[in-house]
């Protein structure tokens, strides 16, 4: 084939520009450093470029991330040492006025620096990054309603929604009112809701539901939290809020009373409003806000209705006076006194009653045998346990039931623990006692050494050898006794409210268990009418009564009415009935027959043993008495009164008016009825915990993230104790000089700097975690960096050499084309 010089020029021409296009890209390769910059340059190798840089990316936004994990982790340690700090003055405090050495005067200084390590550890709860953001508050704030303590729906004890009696609520949420809400109920005795959570997801449901709250937009969470539900709304921030306006299902539901809150912050002081269980009147307390933060003292307050249009406000953490009666003959004293739980408190006047409690056992020490002057006879006590008094008059009934026609007299003198009897004047003969004899099982109980009395003339008298205090059979027992309503308190705790009983022909044995709480006599008959007949055998028809004192002063009677198929059978024998002594039984079985008159138990309710140091809790009040020169003697009495502190005086009732004291606000309105004269409403004051439990988390590998925050309910306000309620308890008890509660406190602080301790240790753990982590992610950005550097950056050196080499042939092709 012929080549035309034609075609060696054009040959020559376009070698040339290709060098000239190669020295062009050898020239921005070398000026940018780069040797693949589009995909032409090298498909493959762009790909890889592609693909490095992608996980380059990834890399540096988790370092980012890892930047914005360490600022929050720094901020909550910071936070979190301003805690540690606060809790170890407070701790040091505590210790200090722990101390009986120290007085009412000196503890209510250490209680105002203690009220303001309390709001400095609110402070430091609300902490907030540089966003304005709270640090403690997990992922959002909800303004929420809190409703009052109740007992926790279960099979055994549900809750019956009623309809057209208990099953109807209205709210507000977020400013805007519902409707009337109407839960699902049946006809009585009700639907029940056998759990906490199945009635709360009935009043979310229904709540979500009103139409007015759905046309706006507005939503709610509610739950149950331990013993009272939650009504939380959905909007996050300091305009969402709740608050339960009315309906005929607020006491069933736990919300006549409680506390309103908005989500303005994570940690916010709150109101408790609370009814109290004696009100006679059926007026209704709203929930209770906070007004003024900054006027809030931190103390608790009792609203008490001096008529049925006039109530006073007392503040109430205050001391617990108690004083021996000046007749006393015993040596027990004081040894310490305080309010337990402020929303029981009463401000009533009380006594602590000691008395000497005789048992009388069948068989054991009911027999004293005597000579009415007819020969030797044995009278036979009836068994039980009798106080001094109860027991002369017992005797004197056995006496004269074995003697015939004798009457005598028989006394027992509280000063001295002794009986006397006398041969009355109107008898005919002597009267001879017979203690050295074996029958007479019980000399013990009346103060007998063991000689006979003999003989005691017609109108004699004979006195106890001894004090019976202390002796076989007689036991030191007390009682609270309320003396502004006349009638004895009863303490029931989960320590003594069961009682075993049988109501299905003795088949089956049932467990009664009481509600616990401060009864009066009453009050008591009433709560064990209703448990009993809430487990009562469907053959019994016709319900169970309890009366108090009915038949025998200070006495529990109960009726298994005619008509009822099977006894009733109460197993106060039995381990399982702890109440048996708080219900004046001794260890018998009662066994109520149908259609005969009601069985009166033996011995006075009410009555517990006498332990030197032991708690006597009572109303929410707390009272310890101990030996001293001696322990107490029958007859002893101790005075109790709680000291009063006046907020607001002689206040006028006007249905639904707000009422404010000290930074706190309230209404109370006609329910049922209008208030009565006497009736209580509590008001306490605490923090609440706003947020949620949610974790803001980063992403520091693929399908990996590590949580960046701690919600406050892990560290404030759980999970092993409240450390606000803590503070706030010790605080209470040193306004009120309460030495226990000042321990208590004490306690409740080692438990929070442990828990707080925890969670330091857990953050800590994770920072370490993210600084291993971001020096992976270091090392895996100088391991792509490489990578990249590999694919995409040129080698100058051979990139300059290859340039020059391209020049010099096209400056030789130049000259070959010029010739």
């Amino acid at each position: 084939m012929r080549v035309t010089e034609q075609q060696s020029y054009t040959l020559l021409v376009n070698n040339i520009q290709r060098a000239r296009a190669k020295a062009l890209a050898t020239q921005e390769q070398i000026s940018t450093g780069k040797k693949v910059i589009k995909p032409s340059d090298d498909a493959n190798a762009f790909d890889r470029i592609v693909a490095t840089k992608s996980s380059m990316a990834k890399v540096d936004q988790r370092l980012r991330n890892l930047d914005v994990a360490r600022n929050r982790l720094d901020l909550t340690d910071s936070a979190l040492r301003g805690v540690t700090n606060v809790l170890a003055r407070i701790k040091e405090l505590a210790v200090q006025f722990a101390s009986n050495t120290n007085g009412a005067s000196e503890r209510a200084i250490g209680a105002r620096e203690v009220r303001q390590l309390f709001l400095q550890l609110q402070e430091l709860g609300n902490a907030e990054n540089a966003g304005g953001q709270p640090i403690f508050s997990g992922t959002s704030r909800h303004g929420r309603a809190a409703g009052v303590s109740i007992t926790a729906p279960t099979v055994a004890v549900p809750v019956k929604i009623v309809t057209g009696s208990n099953d109807t609520v209205t709210v507000t949420v977020d400013g805007t009112a519902s409707g009337t809400i109407t839960l699902t109920g049946a006809a009585s005795p009700g639907l029940s809701y056998t759990s906490g959570a199945s009635l709360a997801a009935e009043l979310q449901k229904k709540v979500n539901a009103d139409a007015a709250l759905s046309g706006a937009g507005k939503s709610v969470t509610v739950t149950f939290e331990t013993d009272h539900f939650v009504i939380a709304s959905n909007h996050n921030g300091q305009t969402s809020s709740v608050a339960v306006t009315g309906g005929n299902a607020l006491t069933s539901i736990g919300f006549n009373g409680g506390s309103a809150t908005t989500g303005a912050s994570a940690f916010a002081i709150r109101a408790v409003t609370g009814v109290h269980a004696r009100n006679a009147g059926g007026a209704v307390i709203s929930q209770g806000t906070v007004s003024n933060p900054n006027a809030v003292t931190l103390d608790d307050y009792l609203v008490k209705f001096s008529a049925a249009a006039t109530f006073d406000i007392y503040n109430v953490s205050t001391a617990v006076g108690v004083l021996p009666n000046s007749a006393n003959t015993g040596g027990a004293v004081r040894s310490d006194s305080g309010v337990l739980d402020p929303s029981l408190v009463t401000l009533d006047n009380y006594e602590v009653r000691v008395k000497s409690i005789y048992t009388v056992t069948a068989g054991s020490n009911d027999g004293i045998r005597f000579d009415p002057g007819t020969g030797p006879v044995t009278a036979t006590l009836a068994p039980g346990a009798y106080t001094g008094a109860q027991l002369a008059a017992q005797v004197k009934t056995a006496l004269e039931a074995a003697s015939g026609a004798e009457t005598y007299t028989v006394s027992f003198h509280e000063s001295t623990g002794k009986f006397s009897i006398t041969n009355d004047g109107s008898n005919a003969t002597a009267l001879s006692l017979l203690y050295s004899n074996a029958a007479t099982t019980a000399g013990s109980l009346l103060g007998s050494s063991g000689r006979d009395q003999s003989p005691i003339v017609v109108g004699g008298t004979v006195v106890s050898d001894v004090d019976t205090g202390g002796l076989a059979g007689v036991s030191k027992q007390l009682n609270v006794y309320d003396t502004t309503r006349a009638t004895n308190i009863f303490n029931v705790t989960s320590a003594n409210n069961t009682l075993i009983i049988n109501d299905d022909g003795g088949t089956t044995d049932t467990t009664v268990t009481l509600a616990t709480g401060s009864y009066t006599g009453a009050q008591l008959a009433v709560e064990l009418a209703s448990k009993l007949n809430a487990s009562r055998n469907a053959a019994n028809t016709a319900a169970y009564t309890v009366a108090y004192g009915s038949v025998t002063a200070g006495r529990m009677t109960f009726n298994n009415p005619a008509g009822n198929t099977n006894s009733l059978i109460m197993k106060f024998g039995s381990a399982g009935s702890s109440a048996a002594n708080i219900l004046g039984s001794g260890s018998a079985t009662v066994t109520e027959t149908v259609g005969v008159s009601a069985s009166t138990l033996n011995n006075d309710a009410g009555y517990v043993a006498y332990q030197s140091g032991a708690h006597i809790d009572f109303d929410g009040l707390r009272v310890v008495l101990q030996d001293g020169t001696a322990g107490p003697r029958n007859g002893d009495v101790f005075a109790v009164a709680q000291g009063r502190k006046v907020a607001l005086s002689n206040r006028s009732y006007v249905s639904g008016a707000v009422i404010e004291t000290e930074g706190l606000r309230f209404s109370l309105r006609d329910g049922a009825t209008a208030p009565a004269s006497g009736d209580l409403f509590s008001l306490r004051t605490g923090a609440q915990y706003q947020g949620d439990d949610g974790f803001q988390t980063i992403e520091v590998g693929d399908g990996q993230t590590v949580k960046t925050n701690q919600p406050g309910n892990q560290i404030f306000s759980g999970p092993t104790i409240d450390l606000f309620a803590s503070v706030k308890n010790l605080l209470a008890a040193l306004n009120g000089n309460y030495g226990g509660g000042i321990h208590q406190g004490l306690a409740g602080v080692d438990v929070a700097v442990d828990q707080v301790s925890s969670v330091q240790g857990e953050l800590g753990a994770l920072s370490n975690r993210l600084g291993a982590t971001g020096g992976s992610l270091d090392e895996t950005k100088v391991f792509l960096s490489a990578v990249l550097s590999t694919n995409e950056d040129v080698d100058l050196v051979k990139a300059i050499s290859s340039l020059t080499l391209q020049q010099q042939a096209i400056e030789a092709a130049g000259a070959i084309l010029n010739r």
